[in-house]
C-alpha cells in the first residue's frame, strides 16, 4: 500500500494532468530516463535512475509495485538534469517511468515514449527475506509483454453496475476491476453522459487484474435528476471489449435531513490550546455528519469553499493539535457548520435545508508567562529596599556566573508593562522584562527518512566520529536509559520544576539526531561520539505528543551552566517571536568565549520573520526543506536561514528503547548541529571557526566545513 504522502504527490500530479488536458492539450517538451547505476542489480541495493528534462521537476515512477505512489523529483536547472534513488526489494525485471512537470505547466506530449521507460533488472540470488514477492516477478521477462486490457467490469459500492441515489448525494463511487495481461502504461479516461470526468494514469506491472475507483474529488455528480451512464474507456492500449457502462438513477425529490444544531463550542469562542470539541444535536439513528470550516461565512458569503471537511457518525468532532496547526492561523477567525446525512442504504442525502454557522476565533499563541518578570542585576546587589515599593512576590532567584549578573523570578498582580517602564527607572536594575515563552515543535510521523544517506554518513564516519565534540543541548527531558543515547550522555540537568529525570520526546529525538552511538542497537547518529550534556530548559505539553514550553528563566540558567562546563556547541531547538534580552546577553558572551549557538527559524506556515534566539546574530539559523526538497515551513523562513536541512520524516530515538519518525525545523536544526560537532572535532579547540556558504545542497556544504569530498 502506497504512503499517504506518496499518493498525495500521485493525486496532484495527476490533477494537474487532467487540468491540462482539459484546457486544450499540452506544450511539447522532452524527457528521457537515460540509465540507472548499478543495472543489473541485487534485492534491496539502492538504484539510482538518471535522466534529463527541460521543466523544473519530473514525475517518476519505479515501476515497483511496492512503491506505488511515485515521487515528485527536482531537475537542475543549469544542467537540465536529475536522479532518482530507490531500491528494489524482490527479484525481477521492473519498467521504470518517468512523466515530465513544472509549475508552468510543462508535460510531456509523449507519455508513451520509449525514452520515457526504462528496464531495470534485478538478481534472483539474495532477495531478503520477510518480505512480499510480487505475484509473476519471477516468470516477468526482460523483453515484458505490451500491455493488454482483456475485461473491465463496473459496479457501485452496492455490487452491481445500476444503483439508485438521492439527489445531492456525496461519496458516490464506481469500481472498475481490469483483468490484464503484460505490462506497460494504463491511460482511460471516466466518462459521464459521454462527457470526460477524470483521467486515469496508471502503470501495470505484474499480476493479472486491478481495480480502480472513481476519484473523491471532483465527485459523481448527482445535482441532476435522471439516470445517468458512466463508463471507462482505455486509451492507446490494445483493448479487446468496448467500453461498457454502468448507470446510476438520481431521484427528483429526496427527502431533507433536519439541519443539525450547534451546540458547542458557542458561538464566537477561542480555541483552546490542543484537541476541541464541536458538538450539534443528533438526529434519527443511520444519520452521517460532515462538519466544515470556513475562512469566511457562508451564511452570507457566495459558496465559499471548504478549508477543512470532516464526516463522523455520531454528532460531535474534536480537532487534534495537527489539524489546528495546519489549517487554523493564529489571530484569525472561522466558521464551521454541519450538514446531516442519511446513510441508510439508497437513501444518501445531504441536507437540503439553510445551515445554521458557528464563528470561533485562533488565539496567537501566549508569547509571556501571565503576571511574571524577570528582574536583573549585578550579582550580589540587595534589592530589599529598592523593590520594597512595589508589591513582588519572588518566585526564585540565582546567579548567572559567566555574565557576572543575579536574576530573580517575581509574580505580580499589577499591569506587567507599567511595572516594567517603573523597574526601568530604578538604578541597581540592568534589566527588567517578562518571562518568555520558548516553543519547540514535532510531531511522530510514519514513513521513510534518509539523511544518513544524503550526508554518506558511512564516509564521514570513516575519518570523523565527534570525538572530541562537547555539545550542550537545552531542550525537553533525554531518556539517558535508552541504548543509543546512554554511552553519550555524560551530564543530565534539570532547570524546571517537577521530574528530575523526565523522558521526553522531543528532547531525546534531538540527541539522536545528533548523537546516537554507533553501535548494534538501533540508529547511528551524526556524529556517534560526541559527548551530550542533556539540560533540561523546557516541559512537554502533552503525553504522546513532542511539542514543549521554555522559559527565559529555565534557558538562562541552562544556558550559563552549559558555557560553564565549556561547551563548544549549543543546540537550542526552540523559539518565541519576541526577543529576549536576557538570552540575548548570555548568547552575546558565549559567541565571545567561542561556543557555537544553533537554533530553527520557526515552525509554522504563516510565519515571515525568524524565531529568537535564530535571528540573534550569535546564532546560526536554520531552516528547512521537506522531502521533496522544497522549503519547510515555507521560502520566506527557509530564506533567512544560515542553511537549510531536512525537516520532515527524521528518524531519531524516542523514550522507551524506540525509534520514530519526526517533522520540524528543531530536527533540521539538529542534524546541523551534529555536521559542526564532527567539525569540531576535527578542528583544534583554539581555531577560528568559518562556516563555508550554503548554496543549497546540505551535503556540499558539509563536505566544504569538513574538507572531504564524500558528495559523489
Amino acid at each position: 500500500m502506497a504512503s499517504d504522502a506518496a499518493m498525495n504527490n500521485y493525486l496532484r500530479w495527476l490533477m494537474m494532468l487532467v487540468s491540462l488536458l482539459a484546457a486544450g492539450g499540452a506544450v511539447r517538451a522532452e524527457v528521457a530516463l537515460t540509465g540507472a547505476a548499478p543495472n543489473p542489480t541485487a534485492p534491496g541495493v539502492m538504484v539510482t535512475l538518471n535522466g534529463t528534462a527541460d521543466c523544473a521537476q519530473v514525475y517518476v515512477m519505479s515501476g515497483d509495485p511496492l512503491d506505488t505512489g511515485g515521487t515528485l523529483v527536482p531537475v537542475n536547472g543549469a544542467t537540465q538534469s536529475f536522479s532518482f534513488a530507490h531500491a528494489y526489494p524482490n527479484s525481477g525485471t521492473y519498467m521504470a517511468q518517468v512523466f515530465q512537470i513544472s509549475g508552468g505547466g510543462c508535460v510531456s506530449a509523449d507519455a508513451n515514449s520509449s525514452n520515457n521507460f526504462l528496464s531495470i533488472t534485478v538478481a534472483t540470488s539474495g532477495a531478503p527475506s520477510g518480505l512480499p514477492v510480487p505475484v509473476g516477478a519471477s516468470a516477468f521477462a526482460a523483453a515484458p509483454l505490451a500491455l493488454n486490457i482483456e475485461q473491465i467490469e463496473l459496479y457501485f459500492d452496492s455490487g452491481s453496475a445500476r444503483t439508485p441515489v438521492a439527489r445531492n448525494q456525496h461519496e458516490l463511487k464506481l469500481h472498475a476491476r481490469i483483468r490484464y495481461r503484460g505490462t506497460g502504461l494504463l491511460r482511460a479516461v471516466w466518462e459521464v453522459d459521454g462527457r470526460r470526468y477524470a483521467y486515469v494514469t496508471e502503470y501495470l506491472n505484474y499480476g493479472d487484474s486491478i481495480t480502480l475507483t472513481t476519484p473523491d474529488a471532483p465527485e459523481l455528480p448527482t445535482f441532476s435528476p435522471g439516470a445517468h451512464r458512466v463508463s471507462l474507456r482505455v486509451l492507446d492500449t490494445q483493448t479487446l471489449i468496448d467500453a461498457p457502462v454502468a448507470i446510476y438513477f438520481v431521484d427528483a425529490s429526496p427527502a431533507a435531513q433536519p439541519a443539525p444544531t450547534l451546540l458547542a463550542p458557542a458561538s464566537g469562542s477561542a480555541l483552546n490550546d490542543g484537541a476541541t470539541e464541536f458538538r450539534w444535536s443528533g438526529a434519527a439513528p443511520g444519520t452521517r455528519y460532515r462538519i466544515d470550516f470556513f475562512a469566511a461565512d457562508p451564511a452570507t458569503q457566495n459558496a465559499p469553499a471548504a478549508l477543512f471537511s470532516a464526516y463522523t457518525n455520531t454528532p460531535e468532532y474534536t480537532l487534534n493539535p495537527a489539524e489546528v496547526e495546519n489549517f487554523f492561523v493564529p489571530g484569525s477567525t472561522y466558521w464551521w457548520q454541519v450538514s446531516a446525512i442519511d446513510a441508510r442504504p439508497g437513501k444518501p442525502s445531504v441536507a437540503a435545508v439553510a445551515l445554521p454557522t458557528g464563528r470561533i476565533t485562533v488565539p496567537e499563541p501566549e508569547t509571556r508567562v501571565p503576571g511574571q518578570l524577570l528582574i536583573v542585576t549585578a550579582a550580589g546587589t540587595d534589592m530589599t529596599e529598592p523593590l520594597k515599593s512595589f508589591a513582588l512576590r519572588e518566585l526564585e532567584s540565582y546567579e548567572l556566573e559567566v555574565v557576572s549578573l543575579h536574576v530573580g523570578l517575581y509574580a505580580t498582580d499589577r499591569d506587567i508593562t507599567q511595572l516594567l517602564n517603573e523597574l526601568q527607572r530604578v538604578p541597581e536594575v540592568k534589566v527588567a522584562q517578562p518571562n518568555f515563552v520558548f516553543r519547540t515543535s514535532g510531531d511522530p510521523l510514519a514513513a521513510m527518512q534518509a539523511t544518513t544517506r544524503r550526508l554518506h554518513l558511512e564516509a564521514v564516519h570513516t575519518q570523523q566520529r565527534g570525538k572530541n565534540a562537547r555539545v550542550a543541548i537545552i531542550d525537553s527531558g533525554v531518556d539517558a536509559q535508552h541504548p543509543d543515547l546512554r554511552a553519550r550522555v555524560a551530564v543530565r540537568k534539570n532547570f524546571v520544576s517537577g521530574d528530575d529525570v523526565a523522558a521526553e520526546i522531543h528532547g531525546t529525538a534531538v540527541v539522536g539526531i545528533i548523537a546516537a552511538s554507533a553501535d548494534d542497537f538501533g540508529i547511528t547518529g551524526i556524529a556517534p561520539e560526541a559527548t551530550v550534556l542533556a539540560l533540561r530548559a523546557c516541559v512537554q505539553s502533552r503525553a504522546n505528543l513532542s511539542d514543549a514550553q521554555c522559559y527565559s528563566t529555565s534557558v538562562a540558567r541552562a544556558l550559563d551552566f552549559a558555557l560553564q562546563q565549556g561547551a563548544q556547541l549549543v543546540n537550542m531547538s526552540f523559539g518565541t517571536p519576541e526577543t529576549d534580552p536576557l538570552i540575548g546577553t548570555l548568547l552575546t558572551e558565549g559567541a565571545r568565549r567561542g561556543a557555537l549557538f544553533v537554533a530553527p527559524v520557526g515552525n509554522a506556515r504563516w510565519q515571515e520573520q525568524a524565531s529568537f534566539p535564530a535571528r540573534h546574530p550569535a546564532v546560526i539559523a536554520v531552516g528547512g526543506v521537506d522531502e521533496r526538497g522544497a522549503p519547510y515551513p515555507n521560502a520566506k523562513l527557509a530564506a533567512q536561514a544560515r542553511v537549510n536541512a531536512p525537516a520532515t520524516q527524521v528518524f531519531s530515538t524516542v523514550p522507551g528503547q524506540r525509534h520514530n519518525f519526526v517533522d520540524g525545523t528543531s530536527f533540521a536544526a539538529a542534524t546541523v548541529s551534529g555536521i559542526l560537532a564532527l567539525a569540531i572535532d576535527k578542528q583544534s579547540a583554539a581555531q577560528k571557526f568559518e562556516l563555508p556558504s550554503f548554496s543549497g545542497d546540505l551535503c556540499a556544504w558539509q563536505a566544504k566545513l569538513l574538507d572531504m569530498d564524500v558528495c559523489k
